[in-house]
């Protein structure tokens, strides 16, 4: 009996490891082709923008959002998102509490002290201060914002989001009108 208890333990412990370590790789998911979403660090894809401009895409995220792993598992490797994405946009994997500095634009990102476990100063500003988990924010090639869009969202509620942005019918709708001219970037994080 104690034997088939420990037995027992140890098939539900490896299950577990096996669970966590396939969460771990999820933000490279790969769809059902074995193709993935071609993210880029937010200096690359900056530099990828300058020889072929695109709307971008930025998957604000945290190591410890579960939603954001269910989001990676499912709707970035949905085939039709995974083609929309690397087709249309440069997309941008930000950890909101990255401790790595970003420079761009002659502006220095830092991680700062505050929150659950400090926070990325271009996560920060992108987010307009609304740190919740996971959101997007869809850029033009200016790396102005075009919109944040907020919370999980499976393949079928994501795609009209992909779709407003690069379609630009943003730029004739009057309730977004204002959000396409603000830009992106924040204060200097000293």
């Amino acid at each position: 009996m104690k034997k088939g208890i420990f037995v027992l333990a140890l098939i539900l412990a490896a299950g577990m490891t096996s669970s966590a370590q396939q969460q771990a790789t999820a933000p490279d998911a790969k769809a059902a082709d074995g193709r993935g979403i071609e993210w880029k660090e937010w200096e690359e894809a900056a530099n990828a923008n300058e020889a072929d401009p695109r709307k971008i895409l930025v998957d604000v995220y945290t190591d410890w959002c579960g939603w954001c792993k269910v989001m990676d598992r499912k709707t970035f490797s949905d085939p039709d998102i995974v083609s929309y994405i690397n087709e249309n946009f440069h997309a941008i994997k930000l950890d909101a509490e990255s401790k790595e500095t970003i420079n761009w634009q002659g502006y220095e990102f830092k991680w700062m002290e505050g929150g659950r476990n400090g926070v990325h100063a271009l996560a920060y500003s992108l987010l307009n201060k609304q740190m919740s988990f996971p959101q997007f924010v869809l850029l033009d090639e200016e790396f102005k914002r075009i919109r944040i869009v907020k919370g999980f969202k499976d393949a079928k509620a994501f795609m009209p989001e992909l779709e407003y942005a690069a379609s630009e019918e943003y730029k004739s709708s009057a309730t977004e009108k204002e959000s396409t001219t603000k830009e992106a970037k924040p204060g200097r994080s000293e």
